[in-house]
């Protein structure tokens, strides 16, 4: 079981100076916002019993200005040590910095493909003990050995890929395929509609909404659609969650 505290999601926005305003014991300092993640691992624990894996997914920082960074990360990350965590997965940025997408990290490390890379190797010196799965940006075979001959970690993460794929775990373990391709999905019309909306969140949302739709067709029983338009997914998207998925966040 994971508990997801990363990408602008619940936990996340707890953990965020930048959404969370309270001025209870939740909220104020990191101690206070990382109240949540810390009562949450521990109710699931005592529910789920003492043998039974729970991993926390983590932003290595969420790549906005004045927001979770990776200080605050490595701090919660010392914290989780004391808990009983079995595993932490790094990715990072939220759908307004959309880092995991690699469209906030510089272009030397998009090549590298291994996006959070540098941030899960100092969380190793930090915490040797803690098994650490890195996931955000890779897309072949031998980056991912790579990241697991360096120490990096202990697992590799493969998300958007099984959703266009999901024999693609399968291929990359036996031989039969050396990378994960993924093609970003972008919102068409991009010079009239720059104008009114911030495009580089909207694209976050959207390519999530693109797979998502994949991931729907599966559990139907149908084949992944990858014909499927952008304007198919902008649809879906506002179907399922209203106007309000375009709206920026509001601080709680």
């Amino acid at each position: 079981m994971q508990l997801h505290g990363a990408h602008g999601y619940l936990i996340s926005q707890f953990l965020s100076p930048l959404s969370n305003r309270r001025t209870d014991d939740w909220g104020g300092d990191l101690e206070d916002r990382m109240r949540f993640l810390v009562e949450t691992v521990r109710a699931v624990r005592d529910t789920v019993g003492p043998h039974f894996p729970l991993a926390i997914k983590l932003n290595s920082a969420d790549f906005q200005r004045g927001g979770f960074d990776e200080h605050e990360s490595m701090a919660v990350v010392d914290r989780l040590a004391l808990e009983d965590v079995y595993l932490v997965e790094v990715s990072g940025g939220n759908f307004g910095a959309p880092a995991m997408m690699g469209k906030t990290v510089p272009e030397s490390t998009r090549r590298r493909e291994a996006y959070f890379q540098s941030y899960a190797e100092e969380v190793r010196r930090r915490v040797p003990g803690m098994p650490l799965m890195l996931t955000g940006g890779f897309r072949t075979l031998a980056a991912m050995q790579s990241a697991l001959d360096d120490g990096a970690c202990d697992l590799v993460g493969v998300g958007r890929a099984m959703c266009v794929d999901p024999a693609t775990g399968v291929g990359l373990l036996n031989g039969t395929v050396t990378g994960a391709p993924v093609e970003p999905k972008q919102l068409g019309m991009r010079r009239l509609l720059g104008r009114v909306i911030n495009l580089r969140s909207i694209d976050g949302i959207l390519d999530l909404q693109w797979h998502t739709d994949q991931i729907h067709r599966m559990a139907a029983g149908l084949p992944p659609n990858l014909d499927r338009t952008w304007r198919q997914a902008l649809f879906s998207m506002i179907r399922r969650n209203g106007l309000g998925a375009l709206r920026r966040r509001r601080g709680f």
